[in-house]
């Protein structure tokens, strides 16, 4: 509410105040001067009864019956009934004289306003405070600065690719189709550790090991240890490690290469990735650098084909027909020997 409207408030209660009292006396006077001019006056309200029970009786019945006044019941105050019967002492109502009531002296026409204001005591004088500018700013100025956008890396971190902490972009081996036509698994191989009894698989022909009974378990790259040994034909001193591949299945069709000796890559997953030399057929190995004399220690989990992450209960052992522009020693045809092959726990 602003200022000019308080003021128009006050100003309508003002004569609200002064104006009603003023109008009450002018009533006052008015019906004073009214009794001194008139001071004897009644009213005929001619309420005498024109109803005449005899003639009524013998009347033309209309809406209303007559009401006989045998009936009825006398009242203390049937004498000042308004409507009298017939035979009332009076034939018309007399109003009792007005007691006039002479002022003790003229009102004044003028009010008197009356002061109800209250008196208000000063307070003492305030003291005036002078505010210390602060010199540290409320609010700070707005940053313009333009944040340095984040370098994001050029090579590939998922361990999962077979181009780790290479080059982007990430690169995903496929899984690869078994070389050649299965054959029969040899007799002379056998689950678990050697006993000298070794079978060999043909050139250009694969067996399939059904693993069942003992699974190999793939939990991720993160798990390094060793989970397949693949046992080499023993020399007496060594292993000629023929060229062979190492492939596993969860549903028996989709099948990853676990090892491949002989592409020229060093498997780094098996206990052989050191051995000096381009992983030639029939390469020399000494007993020192395999598991048991003639095992071969194989990695599944972080094997370059990345298998996923499952229960794998078929293994292949593959023996490839060599290209017609290998040269010796790697033009052999003398196959792949095995001769046990065991899971790990």
């Amino acid at each position: 509410m602003t200022t000019s409207s308080n003021s128009r408030e006050r100003r309508d209660w003002t004569l609200i105040i002064f104006l009603l009292p003023i109008g009450i006396i002018l009533m006052l006077i008015a019906g004073q001067i009214a009794i001194r001019v008139v001071p004897s006056w009644r009213v005929d309200g001619g309420m005498q009864s024109s109803l005449d029970p005899e003639s009524a009786a013998k009347s033309e019945p209309g809406q209303v019956q007559p009401i006989s006044f045998d009936i009825l019941t006398p009242m203390g105050w049937l004498e000042s009934f308004l409507t009298p019967g017939p035979g009332s002492a009076s034939d018309g109502i007399i109003f009792p004289p007005f007691i006039v009531l002479e002022p003790s002296e003229t009102p004044s026409t003028t009010a008197t306003a009356t002061s109800s204001a209250t008196a208000v005591t000063p307070t003492a004088t305030p003291t005036a405070t002078t505010a210390t500018a602060s010199s540290t700013p409320t609010k700070k100025p707005k940053d313009d600065d333009t944040p340095t956008p984040t370098p994001t890396s050029s090579t590939c971190t998922d361990p999962l690719a077979s181009n780790y902490n290479q080059p982007l972009p990430c690169l995903y081996p496929s899984p690869e189709p078994l070389v050649g036509s299965s054959t029969a698994t040899p007799s002379e191989y056998n689950y678990g550790a050697p006993d000298g009894s070794v079978g060999s698989v043909p050139n250009g022909r694969y067996i399939v090991i059904n693993l069942t009974a003992n699974p190999i378990i793939v939990n991720g790259p993160f798990d390094t240890g060793y989970d397949l040994v693949y046992y080499e034909r023993d020399t007496g001193v060594d292993v000629d490690m023929d060229r062979v591949i190492i492939s596993i299945s969860s549903d028996g069709s989709t099948y990853y290469v676990v090892f491949d000796w002989g592409d020229g890559d060093p498997d780094n997953n098996s206990n052989v990735g050191d051995v000096a030399g381009s992983e030639n057929d029939n390469q020399n190995i000494p007993y020192t650098e395999l598991y048991n004399n003639t095992g071969i220690l194989i990695d599944v989990d972080n094997a370059p084909s990345n298998p996923p992450i499952a229960t794998y209960q078929w293994l292949a052992v593959q023996a490839p027909t060599p290209p017609p522009s290998a040269t010796p020693p790697n033009n052999s045809t003398d196959g792949a020997d095995v001769d046990s092959v065991q899971v790990l726990p």
